[in-house]
Order: structure tokens, then C-alpha cells, then sequence
């Protein structure tokens, strides 16, 4: 692994990746290709946090996966099936901390799926976070309207090791930028009712929410990501959107995010545009607008660079779901 890029950034600083100079972004670009991601011991994520996985799979029968996972089932983890995977099933971890000791257990659980199922392109990577990272309904609206704002971003990042979203993420997680153009209290109570209501289609669902009261047990479920038995793109799947959340509840800028969604709408709503065009759209690389969130919702370079590194891919595209060039140690 070449760590030549964190001689460039030091990873425990927090430069400004979006005022780089064209020489400086183009040195930096070059070095983070070469920058192959490891699984870290810790996320530095506040110990009131928890969250969850589903690892789905394919082309394997549940009962061998229940054999091979039999020492993970009496720790609560539990397999189950999956009505959008007829071949396969899902994988659900109990309620996780930031723990070395969770990362290593995700690590040898997708050691065993790697070995004894497929990813497909049935499966998506959901996770899990807590609803008391939220607090209120007031911060969950910041929190989608970040998320319109930076939709294109979130998507790229999500499909992980693949340089597309997974075929069938329209009937399971679809984009939901286009619920919301206006800041009001008629469009807030519209956007929150939708998300409760039909939560099982959007990338972003509240349904096991209460909004009177933000209790352990309650969750907010990201749907968009693809599958994947990549414990990397797992645990950096959910560094993001942790620091998503807590960016958008305690940082959020206002001018920054309305002018971004303004963007947005002048960009996609001069024609009837579907969400098969937006997904489309969204495996476009939006270099400059991701250097932007990176600084917005992260404090340190080696987040930074993590997120980037993921969101690029080596600049891979494509407009089928295919494997992307190799960016991480597993």
C-alpha cells in the first residue's frame, strides 16, 4: 500500500480539500489512487451511536450459511430470508458499537460469505444507525435536505466496490431529491409523512422511527448501498453517513445547502426527468462537489481521503453494475 498520500496530507490534520490549488488537486488525486484503504480498529464514533448491518447474499442455500455462521448466531446475530432474493438471504449483525472488537467480528463474518455465497445484483447493503443520533424532527429535515442537496454524491459513494448502483435500487431504494425544493412547513410535514409511509423504496427510511421520541431501539435505515461482504466499504459506508448525520444536526450550514439544492433544481427540472435519469446522472464523478461535503461533514484528512477514495474509484465509470478496480486491502 503506497502511503505516500498521508505524507502529502497528514491524516490528524484538517486541510481544506476543496481550496487545493489545480497542481495540488491534481498531485493529491494521483497519490489517492495509489492508496489502497485497510479496516480500521475505530471510527473515533461518540459511544452513544450504535448501528447495524444487513449483508445480503446470493446463490447460497440459508441453512449452509446458518452452519458456517453457528458461533456468530449465539453472539445474536441472526440469518434469515429475503423476498427480493429468491437464490439467497440476509445477514443481520445485532446492535453494534465502535469497538475493535465489532470490526473484527464484521471482518470474519464476510470472510465466511466471501467464501460460501456471492454478492449479486439482488443485494444491497443496508445499515442501520440509531434515531438518537437525530434528536428532533427539526434535525432529520437538515439531515434530507443535506441529503438533496449532495444526492449525487451519496449515490457513487454507496455503490461501493461497483461503478453502479445495483439494477433494482429504483424498486428498493430510489432518490428522493425531488421531494424536496422548498424550505416550508407544508413541504416538512410532505417530506417526513413520505418517509414514513414509503420508506421501503426510498435510499432513506424513518419507518422504525417515532418522532415524539428518539429512543435506542428506533433506527434510521440507509437503504442505497449496494451489497457487498467488504468489511472496508461496510465500515466506511457507515463513517460517512454517521458523520453525515452529525454534520447536518450540529454544523449545518443553511446558505451552503440551499444553495446546492437550488443548483440541483435548476440543473434537472428544465425537463421531466425520471429516477432512472437521476441514477444515471449520479454515476457521473462531481469532483468538486465532493471535495466540498469531505469538508463539510468530516474533521480530519483521513476521512477525508477514505470517503474520496471510495467515492472515485480510480475514476472507473460505467453504465452497468460492474466491479470497479481494486481500492482496498481485503
Amino acid at each position: 500500500m503506497n502511503l505516500d498520500i498521508l505524507k502529502f496530507l497528514n491524516p490528524k490534520d484538517n486541510d481544506k480539500l476543496s481550496g487545493l490549488n489545480s497542481k495540488e488537486l491534481k498531485e493529491m488525486l494521483n497519490l489517492l489512487n495509489q492508496y489502497y484503504l485497510t479496516l480500521r480498529d475505530n471510527l473515533n464514533i461518540d459511544k452513544n451511536n450504535t448501528f447495524g448491518f444487513e449483508i445480503e447474499f446470493e446463490d447460497a442455500l440459508i441453512d449452509n450459511i446458518f452452519y458456517y455462521l453457528q458461533d456468530y448466531l449465539n453472539k445474536a446475530w441472526i440469518v434469515r430470508e429475503d423476498g427480493s432474493i429468491p437464490t439467497g438471504g440476509e445477514v443481520n449483525t445485532p446492535v453494534l458499537y465502535d469497538t475493535r472488537r465489532c470490526w473484527n467480528e464484521l471482518y470474519d463474518v464476510c470472510e465466511i460469505l466471501k467464501k460460501h455465497a456471492i454478492i449479486g445484483p439482488n443485494c444491497g447493503g443496508h445499515i442501520h444507525i440509531g434515531a438518537q443520533i437525530v434528536e428532533n424532527d427539526k434535525n432529520f429535515f437538515k439531515i434530507i435536505k443535506t441529503w438533496t442537496a449532495f444526492e449525487e454524491i451519496i449515490y457513487r459513494f454507496s455503490s461501493g466496490e461497483f461503478t453502479h448502483s445495483r439494477p433494482n435500487i429504483i424498486m428498493y431504494a430510489s432518490p428522493i431529491s425531488k421531494m424536496l425544493h422548498e424550505n416550508n412547513v407544508q413541504n416538512r410535514i410532505s417530506v417526513i409523512k413520505k418517509l414514513l409511509l414509503d420508506s421501503k423504496v426510498d435510499g432513506i427510511s424513518m419507518k422504525s422511527t417515532s418522532f415524539k421520541e428518539y429512543i435506542t431501539g428506533n433506527t434510521i435505515e440507509i437503504r442505497c448501498p449496494n451489497g457487498s461482504y467488504n468489511p472496508i466499504v461496510l465500515q466506511n459506508n457507515l463513517n460517512f453517513f454517521i458523520k453525515f448525520f452529525e454534520y447536518s444536526k450540529s454544523k449545518y450550514n443553511e446558505d451552503i445547502i440551499n444553495y446546492e439544492i437550488n443548483r440541483n433544481i435548476a440543473k434537472y427540472n428544465n425537463y421531466q426527468i425520471t429516477d432512472y435519469d437521476l441514477l444515471e446522472s449520479y454515476n457521473d464523478i462531481y469532483l468538486e462537489k465532493a471535495l466540498l461535503l469531505s469538508d463539510l461533514i468530516f474533521d480530519n484528512n483521513l476521512d477525508k481521503l477514505y470517503f474520496l477514495r471510495q467515492y472515485l474509484k480510480s475514476f472507473d465509470k460505467s453504465k452497468e453494475y460492474i466491479k470497479a478496480k481494486k481500492f482496498t486491502s481485503f
